[in-house]
């Protein structure tokens, strides 16, 4: 299971870096943006359709399980602290199955709503331009579906005993 583990936080970090470069790009955009109308009067074509149907979706959506596998998603521990650790493992298992499920099901319905979208070439007008908005819609499949594989992996080093983040691997 290590080397699958290590795999996953790799596969992981390569989607954190995809989406540390949409920050970039977005910003680099909106600063272009900002500066065509500072300097020609009229904005890029297409800044506010590239921002909120790629660069955002990025953003949220692909970092998820990272941060999932790295152990940083914010967690309420205020009833589990006095658990014994057999009563907090059955918890723990509980509570990634069920984010599992949850995670699987908005990747399959991700993925209907994608290939329906990719089928029909969803676009947006730019009056110049028709702007493909479709691609967009596999990114919501790559960032939950990475999220239920983590997940799942999660589960089964919760019931093998083992330490779910990478963080709780490096530090014992």
């Amino acid at each position: 299971m290590t080397g699958l583990t290590r795999l996953t936080w790799h596969l992981m970090r390569l989607l954190f870096l995809a989406g540390s470069v949409a920050v970039i790009l977005m910003m680099l955009h909106i600063g272009a943006d900002v500066l065509a109308r500072a300097l020609l009067g009229r904005p890029t074509i297409g800044m506010v359709e590239t921002v909120t149907n790629y660069y955002m979706i990025a953003v949220c959506f692909l970092p998820l399980a990272f941060v999932q596998i790295e152990g940083a998603h914010l967690t309420v521990d205020s009833f589990t602290m006095a658990l014994p650790p057999r009563a907090l493992q059955v918890v723990t298992l509980f509570s990634l199955l069920v984010a599992a499920g949850i995670s699987g099901l908005l990747t399959w319905h991700s993925a209907l709503s994608a290939l329906h979208k990719t089928r029909t070439g969803e676009y947006t007008d730019l009056s110049v331009i028709d702007f493909p908005l479709w691609p967009a819609r596999w990114l919501l499949v790559a960032g939950y579906g990475t999220t239920f594989f983590t997940l799942c992996l999660q589960a089964i080093l919760c019931l093998a005993g083992r330490p779910l983040s990478m963080t709780e691997r490096a530090h014992g």
